[in-house]
């Protein structure tokens, strides 16, 4: 597993590569981002990056659609990781069915749903007037009803955009990681190890077991920082109240996305 999506963004370092950049360079370069996103991605609990699905709503609920995120985590993370299971239908191989119709105009989704790429009836893109409620509810606002023959796919793109600081602090860990590969003496990232010189022997010796590492702490305040405010954010406030519960009571709805005027 690897995040979808997850850009850099140099604007905060001085080691961008220059438009000439040589291929071995740039080569190089690919490999140490691909490092650095997927430490950041694996300590920051496998959350974020928006992943481009492509579902088949069914009339009856299916495993992925049990296990929908709507709410909560990105689609990479463990249990919520969404398996294709194509099928065969009308002589044609549809997308993983995950989705179930809720309503004529209305389908729910594995969430948490960012945004609508596509919308196709029958294989042919459809452009219809749609809204997205809780991360997760497509609703078609058009007045119509959505098809419940199969012939039904979206395309959106699923997860948790990466933050501004998730982009810089990527950008800073590559630089560094850059600056270790060429024995660089301004690098940031701590030595792992000490050197000890006895009788004219010089030896390498580990000073510790990368428990920091596993727990998402390279020694580089700006990167340590970001990591623990995603992964240990303070407690949110939570208030219930009895007109609300969860047993007969009306799921509250907020519109979470809905397409720009042109």
């Amino acid at each position: 597993m690897y995040p979808c999506e997850w850009d850099l963004d140099y604007s905060a370092t001085d080691c961008a590569l220059p438009p000439d950049a040589g291929e071995g360079d740039r080569a190089r370069r690919a490999a140490l981002e691909d490092m650095a996103v997927g430490f950041l991605w694996a300590w920051t609990g496998k959350n974020l990056g928006l992943c481009t699905e492509t579902v088949t709503p069914v009339p009856e609920p299916c495993s992925c659609y049990r296990d929908s995120t709507f709410w909560g985590r990105g689609p990479r993370n463990g249990q919520y990781r969404v398996t294709a299971r194509p099928r065969l239908t009308s002589g044609a191989w549809l997308p993983s069915p995950c989705g179930r119709h809720l309503a004529v105009n209305e389908v729910a989704l594995p969430g948490p749903v960012h945004d609508v790429v596509d919308v196709t009836i029958n294989g042919q893109s459809t452009p219809v007037s749609i809204r997205v409620d809780n991360r997760r509810y497509l609703v078609r606002t058009d007045g119509q009803a959505w098809p419940t023959d199969g012939s039904l796919t979206v395309t959106y793109r699923r997860g948790v955009p990466v933050p501004a600081g998730g982009r810089v602090a990527a950008a800073v860990f590559v630089c560094e990681m850059e600056k270790a590969l060429n024995k660089d003496r301004d690098c940031a990232l701590p030595e792992r190890i000490q050197s000890i010189t006895r009788q004219g022997v010089t030896v390498g010796v580990a000073i510790d077991t990368f428990e920091d590492v596993e727990r998402g702490r390279t020694g580089i305040w700006l990167i340590d920082s970001w990591v623990a405010s995603i992964t240990q954010p303070p407690a949110p406030s939570l208030v219930h109240s009895p007109d609300t519960g969860r047993k007969g009571g009306a799921e509250h709805r907020v519109v979470t996305w809905q397409p720009t005027s042109p």
